[in-house]
């Protein structure tokens, strides 16, 4: 699977799972553009100096000016866009809902979910001159489970997964698949510090592939897939990445 000449911006693109998918592009040909709301320097760095080629762009993905000029920079800087991965997120922990305020609530909705939707507006225009446009948007398996003291998180994440849907009818008519990847509890420095113990617990005992827990690398796979020309014909999809503890 190559990914020669084109370019893909990943939002969220110095955090863990960000920077997996964008070294995974790069390392099989893509040029990759890290958006972020914080410094992409050292993460660009590490990338450029394996040999990739890679630009870093700042901004806040619930910025819509922000965000018009990110895209902007980053399909000026090689001519073009063929990809949109948006995997920026809000986080605010685990919080149940006496716990969560109004301005928690909106701040997550403002990234997870209208944030994915102002960078998929702006990507529209370059990605229908590619002629192979595509936008991979990571959801959360949370969403389908209800996961407790997640409820901003997994509603948001549920927005998500409906905006795949209503994206890949309107931008079809463009020649632009749009797809998430939706994972579910997945290892991570994260997921690790912040999850509680229950949950991992509840998690591998749902399992059907028990032998291990689901890892960033699992992720990135299909992710990939999705922005490749085996998934030519496919949009509007949900893949969940869950070690099959439910399906979808």
């Amino acid at each position: 699977m190559r990914f020669d000449g084109r370019c893909v911006v990943i939002t969220g693109g110095i955090g863990e799972l960000g920077f997996a998918v964008a070294e995974a592009l790069a390392r099989r040909g893509a040029r990759v553009a890290l958006l972020d709301r914080e410094d992409a320097g050292a993460a660009v760095a590490r990338l450029r100096d394996a040999g990739y080629e890679a630009v870093g762009v700042r901004a806040d993905v619930s910025d819509e000016a922000q965000v018009e000029a990110a895209i902007a920079t980053a399909a000026a800087r090689w001519g073009g866009l063929d990809g949109l991965v948006n995997n920026a997120g809000a986080f605010i922990g685990f919080k149940s809902a006496r716990e969560t305020s109004a301005a928690e609530w909106n701040r997550v909705f403002a990234v997870d979910a209208c944030g994915s939707f102002l960078c998929a507006r702006a990507a529209l225009p370059w990605l229908e001159k590619s002629g192979r446009g595509r936008i991979v948007n990571i959801g959360s398996d949370s969403s389908d489970a209800g996961t407790p003291g997640l409820l901003a998180h997994l509603s948001a994440k549920g927005a998500v997964a409906s905006l795949t849907r209503g994206l890949a009818s309107e931008f079809g008519a463009f020649g632009i698949s749009v797809n998430a990847v939706i994972p579910g509890l997945f290892e991570s420095r994260r997921s690790r510090q912040e999850a509680p113990a229950f949950i991992w617990e509840r998690e591998r005992e749902r399992q059907a592939l028990r032998d291990r827990n689901t890892r960033v690398e699992d992720v990135v796979g299909p992710v990939l897939m999705l922005l490749s020309d085996y998934a030519a014909r496919v949009t509007g999809q949900c893949i969940h990445v869950n070690s099959g503890s439910r399906y979808a």
